[in-house]
């Protein structure tokens, strides 16, 4: 964990450090502010409020422990607590780690579509005078990248356990109509953060390889607009030939699954099939 939040702080400190890229920097404002109270706190008092009304008399010792209360407002209030937290440890948690990991790779998406284009808009002088500039800050963005993919390999693991199991929760409650007719509301929270955070994750980490496949394209098209016999001594080529050829990062969870577009097909193509069978065993 300490590893980890050394690697995230060098990171961070690059991306802002870094003077040859313009990474935006967003101000806080009270608008981000009300954002992130309204994630955090009239969201999941909203849902409580909604499960708290469909909760039936007959249910509400599920929320008690047990325990019964004799006294109605005591017992909503606590039904209302723990509603609240279970809302705040399955939703809450869970959507401000996913907005957080999607804010960070938005910002190096950033990052590497900045490099590229300013690549691209290069000239045949600037191009000379600077290529052993231009290798070195594709080395360090390089670097940057692998960071960014170690930093994420368990929390993105994680996020996407979790989006997979509330949305396998619904699917288990397809077996049973009336336990999603007396749990609609959390059914309907669940698939919505499950398909949620899936589509987000994908095409967010999805954007860190197209970013550096737009950066290779820049390469070439340098490469074919100049010709090799026009480069200085071949160094210039050299350089454009390496950023060319190198690979393409993915981000993936623990190295179990790379993010790519195509994943999402697979992914809800898998759902899809098992909810399915699960209506054929009704």
């Amino acid at each position: 964990m300490l590893y980890q939040k050394k690697n995230l702080r060098f990171l961070v400190i690059s991306l802002l450090s870094h003077r040859k890229v313009n990474v935006h920097r967003p101000k806080k404002t009270i608008i981000d502010f009300a954002k992130v109270f309204c994630i955090n706190g009239m969201i999941p008092a909203l849902l409580s409020t909604l499960i708290l009304l469909s909760t039936s008399e007959e249910e509400y010792q599920y929320w008690t422990f047990g325990q019964k209360i004799g006294n109605p407002i005591c017992r909503k209030v606590v039904i209302f607590i723990g509603v609240h937290i279970y809302i705040t440890v399955s939703i809450e948690f869970l959507c401000d780690t996913l907005l957080s990991i999607c804010g960070l790779i938005m910002h190096c998406g950033q990052y590497i579509l900045q490099y590229s284009n300013n690549l691209k808009s290069l000239d045949f002088n600037t191009l000379s005078n600077k290529h052993v500039d231009i290798l070195n800050d594709y080395n360090i963005m390089g670097k940057n990248i692998l960071h960014l993919k170690e930093i994420l390999l368990v929390p993105s693991f994680l996020v996407l356990s979790c989006c997979f199991f509330n949305l396998y929760a619904f699917l288990s409650y397809g077996l049973e109509e009336d336990r999603i007719s007396d749990n609609i509301i959390e059914c309907v929270a669940s698939v919505f953060v499950g398909t949620a955070g899936i589509t987000l994750m994908v095409i967010y980490s999805s954007q860190i390889p197209q970013n550096m496949m737009k950066i290779k394209a820049s390469a070439g098209h340098l490469i074919e607009k100049y010709q090799l016999g026009v480069f200085n001594g071949g160094k210039v080529y050299c350089t454009l030939d390496r950023i060319e050829k190198k690979e393409v990062i993915y981000l993936s969870a623990w190295g179990m699954v790379d993010f790519q577009k195509s994943f999402l097909l697979t992914a809800f193509g898998t759902l899809l099939t098992y909810g399915l069978l699960i209506l054929q065993l009704k």
